[in-house]
C-alpha cells in the first residue's frame, strides 16, 4: 500500500475538478498521483476548447509546482 500526504480536507472531487489550489501542501508522490489522475481525465475529454481549458486550469498548475520543486534541487 502506498503512503503519501494528501491535505486533510482534500477529496477525489478536488483532484478531478482542479479545486485544490494549494499544491505546496502535497508531497512529491501525491503531486504525481494527482497529475496522473488529471491526465487520465484529460484523455477522456472530447477534442475541442474544453481540453485547452482543462490543461490550463488543472494540469499546468501541477506541472508548475513540480517544476518549482525540481528547480530547487539544482
Amino acid at each position: 500500500m502506498y503512503k503519501f500526504y494528501i491535505p486533510k480536507d482534500y477529496s477525489i472531487e478536488d483532484t478531478l475538478y482542479g479545486e485544490d489550489h494549494d499544491l505546496k501542501d502535497h508531497t512529491n508522490k501525491s503531486l504525481l498521483i494527482t497529475l496522473s489522475i488529471q491526465l487520465d481525465t484529460l484523455s477522456m475529454l472530447p477534442q475541442g476548447e474544453g481540453k485547452s481549458y482543462f490543461i490550463s486550469t488543472c494540469v499546468n498548475p501541477i506541472l508548475e509546482e513540480i517544476d518549482k520543486r525540481l528547480s530547487k534541487l539544482k
